[in-house]
């Protein structure tokens, strides 16, 4: 995933999303709809239901969906804008008051922007994308009460996707471009240039999450 994230001084903003499954992710779903799948089988069936990921979007109150298109089984491109960066990732429901996954503050003028993800509060990524509660990408995501080697993992993808799906995942990113209104003072965990903070995730550190994931902006 490549994503480009634009956050004005009051948190609102816009975001652009460019997911692309590797050719292995894609036959392993193709399999799994033909494995239960009631009526006749479509192998060029749509992946991506986007009328159903901007319906559940958009059932957040900060968030609108502007552009989501489907050009093939393996790409999807959306972009959506925010009133309040912060409160994409909170919920009434769910016990994360110390434990955010981000946190946007002001103190004299300088503006904080905290990135913190574990186990405790990645559901509410997916409370943001549903689709994320689907059955087969549950049982690939982080497991809250287990604690998972990366080999151990691996050898799941191995016999779930055949023996190319270890390299699918070691070889995936999410890439996250961030670009500020007004001036970096400082950041942690990414590198700045073209005016951009430039983060690079391996794909496996996100699956296992068996340690925290977070990033500082600090800008005025």
């Amino acid at each position: 995933m490549k994503q480009d994230i634009y956050i004005s001084l009051n948190g609102s903003g816009s975001s652009s999303f460019n997911i692309k499954l590797h050719y292995v992710f894609v036959n392993y779903l193709l399999d799994l709809a033909e494995a239960i799948s009631d009526s006749d089988f479509d192998v060029n069936m749509d992946i991506f239901e986007t009328d159903k990921i901007k319906e559940q979007i958009e059932q957040h109150q900060f968030i609108s969906v502007k552009e989501i298109e489907s050009q093939d089984q393996n790409l999807l491109i959306l972009k959506i804008s925010y009133k309040n960066i912060e409160k994409i990732f909170t919920s009434e429901n769910i016990d994360t008051e110390s434990h955010k996954i981000l946190t946007f503050n002001e103190k004299d003028g300088i503006k904080t922007i905290h990135f913190f993800l574990d186990k405790s509060n990645y559901i509410l990524i997916s409370n943001l994308f549903p689709l994320l509660k689907n059955s087969v990408f549950e049982n690939l995501a982080p497991q809250v009460d287990e604690h998972i080697l990366a080999a151990e993992y691996l050898d799941i993808i191995d016999f779930a996707m055949g023996e190319e799906g270890p390299d699918a995942v070691m070889s995936s990113f999410i890439e996250v471009k961030v670009k500020v209104e007004g001036e970096i003072i400082s950041q942690t965990g990414g590198e700045i240039f073209d005016g951009f903070i430039h983060y690079k995730i391996p794909l496996l550190n996100i699956l296992l999450l068996n340690h925290p994931i977070e990033y500082k902006i600090i800008y005025k």
